[in-house]
């Protein structure tokens, strides 16, 4: 055991109190703040265009348990083709509750990339994604209820479980979930009651939004450009 010891502020008035703590828990605290330099290098080193160096500091984060660093290493293997390593890694990160880790994860269900084709399994994916605020989360989750890309039936594209994954999606400017928000509240679908007003404000939202960039598209990550391969 090692003890520390932590300073209490009480009436401006400082205690020493000893406390002891595990000595693997010190280690794990220590190879975590080095995993956290490393990720943080590593996306410095990547923004300069260094591939390889980024590469090798995700690596080295993300097999200190770095979540973070797990997709990020996950997407670079998983563009290099290195499929199975990239679904290790992705696991890893989401296993954690990364955003990105469990995005990925579900983009390889969805496409069937080094896992058999499962796409309730990537919506569950996804969903975790979306809840944390991933806008290609939310946006595929919404795409599920609009289109029935990922095996719905028609009942449950139509239902009222659909309404807050599109709204979702329209808060971040994505024009085929403004444009179904707009028929839900003109038709009144999803439950929504019939709003001519609301569903005319949508559609004229969404009309302003298709002659800019998405919202969404602004808000893409450093990683998923990467991933995707853009050069802007």
């Amino acid at each position: 055991m090692i003890k520390y010891f932590l300073i209490i502020w009480l009436a401006g008035v400082s205690v020493a109190v000893a406390e002891e703590v595990p000595a693997e828990q010190v280690q794990a605290g220590v190879q975590l703040s080095a995993a956290e330099h490393d990720f943080a290098a590593a996306n410095q080193a990547q923004n300069r265009g260094d591939l390889m160096t980024a590469m090798t500091l995700f690596q080295r984060a993300a097999d200190s348990g770095h979540a973070a660093a797990q997709a990020s290493y996950a997407a670079i293997l998983q563009r290099g083709q290195a499929v199975e390593d990239a679904l290790k890694y992705y696991r890893l990160s989401a296993a954690q509750g990364d955003r990105d880790g469990q995005y990925g994860l579900g983009m390889l269900y969805f496409l069937g990339e080094g896992v058999p084709k499962n796409l309730t399994e990537a919506r569950q994916w996804f969903a975790l994604a979306a809840v944390q605020e991933h806008v290609y989360a939310a946006n595929m989750m919404a795409d599920a209820y609009i289109s029935g890309r990922m095996d719905l039936s028609t009942t449950e594209r139509q239902s009222v479980a659909a309404l807050p994954w599109i709204q979702r999606a329209a808060d971040y400017d994505y024009v085929p979930a403004l444009d179904a928000l707009a028929d839900a509240y003109r038709f009144g679908q999803y439950g929504l009651t019939v709003d001519t007003e609301q569903a005319d404000k949508l559609a004229a939202h969404a009309s302003k939004v298709r002659g800019k960039p998405l919202a969404s598209e602004k808000k893409r990550s450093k990683l998923y450009r990467f991933f995707k391969g853009d050069s802007e």
